[in-house]
């Protein structure tokens, strides 16, 4: 996901494309050398295998090396997940809800907390950012369990975890790597950009998003206002719902993309190809959350 600090500006080729506020102008007045390089690695040089990456300097960011980067994330965050669901589902099959969902939110607060150390000190990624990964998987493992447990009810045997669970969360993980690699394709291919505008209209939406569910942590835990949970909510509304966050989701993928790109085009530090990973994954994640949780609904009653 893309922190404020990105700004959407206009490269060579007149397209979109998101660049950073504050970090490479600086870069650019600062250290006019990083301005000279010609010829900036795109998505698009990876379709057409034409080797630019061979050229590029050792100690800058290239959409090559954040590839690596995330892909080395995406299978700590997975391995993680997969390790953790032995000891997590055992915890739900005991009735055991309040530690599964403590130690949920503990990943997701400690983990939200080494985010925000590598947004501000971004040369702490190629260290922090693996760390992440580890507590996302944690995080994904205990959310997925829950929503087994909550949609799909106990199995025959009584288990809170229900076996149909597996094959639902597998779909989910295929939808979501489905996605991404529908909309590389279609990033690398010039099909789809963001620009300005329609870059504004999702942050405020995002905001909306996450006033929301501060609306319904703070509403209905603390005072008991009743707001109508619509993540919880199997009605067709919420069903739409989950489906505006899903295509919410895979809109800021391609924001992530248009980072990549304008961070290899003004050769960042290598660093950055490590934060951009992170920043992937967490979009990466909440898809991926959004799409269980919609077929739970789908799936399961309310």
């Amino acid at each position: 996901m893309v922190p404020r600090e990105w700004c959407v500006g206009r490269p060579r080729s007149g397209r979109s494309a998101v660049v950073f506020r504050g970090g490479p102008q600086m870069i650019r007045t600062a250290n006019p050398a990083l301005r000279g390089f010609e010829n900036p690695q795109r998505w698009d040089d990876l379709a057409s295998g034409d080797g630019r990456t061979l050229d590029a300097p050792a100690r800058v960011m290239t959409i090559n090396g954040t590839v690596t980067a995330t892909a080395i994330l995406v299978g700590l965050c997975i391995s993680t997940a997969v390790v953790a669901w032995t000891p997590l589902s055992g915890m739900a099959n005991n009735g055991n809800f309040g530690g599964l969902i403590g130690i949920s939110i503990g990943a997701a607060l400690v983990g939200l907390l080494v985010f925000l150390g590598m947004s501000f000190v971004h040369k702490l990624s190629p260290f922090l950012a693996p760390v992440y990964a580890i507590l996302q998987g944690v995080y994904v493992s205990g959310f997925s369990i829950f929503i087994a447990a909550r949609w799909l009810g106990p199995s025959e045997s009584g288990a809170a975890v229900n076996p149909e669970a597996t094959g639902m969360i597998f779909q989910a993980v295929l939808l979501t790597f489905g996605v991404l690699a529908g909309l590389l394709m279609a990033y690398a291919t010039g099909l789809v950009r963001i620009g300005g505008m329609m870059a504004k209209i999702m942050m405020c939406a995002l905001g909306a998003v996450l006033l929301y569910m501060l609306a319904l942590i703070v509403g209905n835990g603390f005072f008991n206002l009743g707001l109508p949970n619509l993540y919880a909510d199997s009605s067709p509304l919420g069903i739409g719902f989950s489906l505006l966050l899903v295509g919410l989701a895979s809109l800021f993928l391609i924001l992530d993309f248009q980072f990549i790109e304008a961070g290899a085009q003004q050769r960042l530090p290598k660093y950055m190809e490590w934060y951009a990973g992170a920043g992937l994954l967490v979009t990466l994640v909440w898809l991926y959350i959004e799409i269980l949780r919609l077929l739970a609904k789908l799936r399961g009653g309310d």
